[in-house]
């Protein structure tokens, strides 16, 4: 696997922190709530312009990230036909970002 170059690497920390400041407006008590589906539809489409612009410049996408892009707006789109609310959709968007860096870190994809 070659090594990423600096711009590409700093795309995908940025990439990471947008997904990371979702989590970070709704812990601090600003009233900043936002449901399960629209927490998953916004990170999924983070991933995905993410992936898009990565894609525009050549660079390589795990297919990991579609695929995880792809489940959370799935997840978040059920939801809010559906309403089921069987699992806290919050909580799987941070195991789902939290697997997409961690990931990212262990094949060094940053």
């Amino acid at each position: 696997m070659t090594k990423k170059t600096g711009r590409e690497a700093r795309a995908e920390r940025i990439t990471w922190f947008a997904m990371i400041s979702i989590f970070l407006l709704m812990s601090f008590n600003t009233g900043f709530v936002l449901d399960g589906y629209m927490t998953c539809i916004i990170l999924g489409l983070i991933l995905l312009f993410s992936g898009f612009y990565q894609l525009s410049k050549k660079w390589h996408v795990s297919p990991l990230t579609w695929m995880i892009a792809t489940l959370l707006i799935a997840a978040g789109f059920a939801d809010l036909y559906f309403n089921q609310n069987y699992i806290d959709l919050n909580l799987l968007g941070l195991i789902l970002t939290a697997a997409v860096i961690g990931i990212g870190v262990i094949t060094n994809e940053s």
